[in-house]
């Protein structure tokens, strides 16, 4: 019995001791803007880190930021345990829920209708609320949406074949004629 109370004391200090240090690397990381990489490792890793918040917070975002959206499901289900948890699962449930309503509509061509969303400030959201309330045209396949907010802004949506085996949603945000954001999702 001792030896099994002297051995889980040793494994939760060893775990402790494992996301200290996965903190610290991932929060450098995160600084110098290695987002990709927090997130392939993050994905491989997650099980080293499923309980403690801010490092799913921070997989999430940098998954957020490296358009890997689609690995978003993970963390949502994760960041359950505080308020903050919560307010960053609604933002991630969000911007998920957009970008698969979004390439239904626009990739498999299904017509939908009546979809509110709160928005958020990330690129998918605003193209989603003006694709969702009808503001755009569409030209040689694809859907102009113009910024409301910015005359100087318009975005492009469109599918794309890939190597993959389903085509992808491309989301571009054009800012006087340039190309500024170019998402493959």
């Amino acid at each position: 019995m001792i030896k099994k109370v002297f051995f889980l004391f040793i494994a939760s200090f060893l775990l402790a001791e494992d996301a200290s240090m996965l903190l610290k690397n991932y929060s450098k990381l995160y600084k110098e803007g290695k987002y990709e990489k927090i997130c392939h490792n993050g994905y491989r890793y997650f099980h080293q880190f499923r309980n403690n918040s801010n490092l799913i917070s921070i997989y999430a975002f940098s998954c957020l930021y490296s358009d890997y959206i689609d690995r978003l499901a993970t963390p949502i289900l994760a960041l359950n345990k505080t308020p903050q948890d919560r307010k960053n699962r609604s933002y991630f449930s969000i911007i998920l829920a957009q970008k698969n309503l979004l390439y239904s509509a626009v990739v498999d061509n299904i017509a939908i209708s009546g979809v509110e969303f709160p928005s958020t400030d990330y690129i998918i959201s605003k193209v989603a609320y003006l694709f969702f309330h009808r503001q755009y045209s569409k030209k040689n396949g694809r859907y102009i949406l113009k910024d409301p907010n910015n005359p100087a802004i318009h975005y492009e949506m469109y599918s794309e074949p890939s190597r993959y085996k389903r085509p992808l949603l491309v989301i571009e945000e054009h800012k006087n004629g340039t190309i500024t954001i170019h998402k493959y999702l």
